[in-house]
């Protein structure tokens, strides 16, 4: 999988494990129904009875310090992005503005571009490397 996309299933449900146990939780529980039941209304509702059904495990789970579930939650929430972005295309659009909506902050870092440049000489080799700015030679 693109690890963008994989990136941005995993933020989607960090996002989301947090905000289940705040006050912005019906809201969030209305942007994943719509989002898994664009094509179905039946998937829309069933998407929204897991996330009642989540909540409840997800609060239990804090009050119990079992931090294990919330993990295992998370990992299930990135498991169902990551089958969404890799089935539905249009999906990562539509999560993008969700996760823009839920973590603004998040979302940023998501789009920010990084380069990794790595080069290795041996024996008399040289290495030349430029990103952008200005070259200066010595």
């Amino acid at each position: 999988m693109d690890p963008a996309l994989l990136a941005l299933a995993t933020a989607s449900a960090n996002s989301l494990i947090n905000l289940l146990t705040s006050d912005a939780w019906e809201k969030v529980k209305l942007g994943i129904s719509r989002l898994f039941g664009r094509s179905d209304q039946g998937t829309a509702e069933e998407a929204g009875r897991e996330l009642e059904l989540n909540r409840q495990e997800l609060l239990s789970s804090i009050s119990r310090d079992d931090i294990e579930t919330v993990d295992e939650l998370r990992a299930a929430w990135r498991g169902k992005f990551r089958r969404l972005l890799s089935a539905d295309p249009e999906a990562e659009e539509i999560l993008r503005e969700i996760l823009a909506e839920w973590n603004p902050e998040e979302a940023q870092k998501l789009t920010t571009n990084v380069i990794t440049q790595s080069a290795s000489a041996s024996d008399h080799g040289r290495v030349y490397q430029q990103g952008s700015g200005t070259q200066i030679n010595y």
